[in-house]
C-alpha cells in the first residue's frame, strides 16, 4: 500500500450521510460512483482525492463487499477521533458504521419499546 492519510469523519444522522475529509481541507468537486458514493477531488489538482461522501450510509454498508462499490485506493487512513491507524478504506467505512450507526440503534429501540 501507499502513504497514510489523516482523515476526519462526520456523520449526519438526519440525512444518513458519512463525510470523509482528508487533511488538510481543500476546495473540491464531487464525482458520483454507484450506490451514492461520491469522490471529492481537489479543484487545483484534479488527480488528488481529498475526501468522499456516502449518502444513505446505513444502506450502503450492505453493498460494501460487492465488486466495484468501493473505489480503488493506494493509501491507508489514520482516524484520530476513533484511534485508528493505517486502516483501509473498507475498514474505515466499517468502523464508521459501527461507531455512528450501530452504536445509536439501541437507544432508538429502547424508545420504541416504551411506546
Amino acid at each position: 500500500m501507499g502513504s497514510t492519510k489523516k482523515v476526519k469523519l462526520n456523520y449526519y444522522e438526519l440525512g444518513d450521510t458519512l463525510w470523509i475529509h482528508i487533511s488538510p481541507d481543500r476546495s473540491a468537486y464531487e464525482e458520483m460512483t454507484e450506490y451514492d458514493f461520491y469522490i471529492r477531488y481537489d479543484q487545483e489538482n484534479l488527480d488528488e482525492i481529498v475526501g468522499s461522501k456516502i449518502l444513505d450510509f446505513s444502506h450502503f454498508i450492505s453493498h460494501i463487499d460487492e465488486k466495484g462499490v468501493l473505489p480503488k485506493s493506494d493509501f491507508l487512513f489514520d482516524v484520530p477521533e476513533l484511534y485508528l491507524k493505517s486502516i483501509t478504506l473498507k475498514g474505515l467505512i466499517e468502523k464508521a458504521y459501527v461507531e455512528f450507526v450501530l452504536n445509536r440503534e439501541p437507544e432508538l429501540s429502547m424508545i420504541a419499546d416504551r411506546m
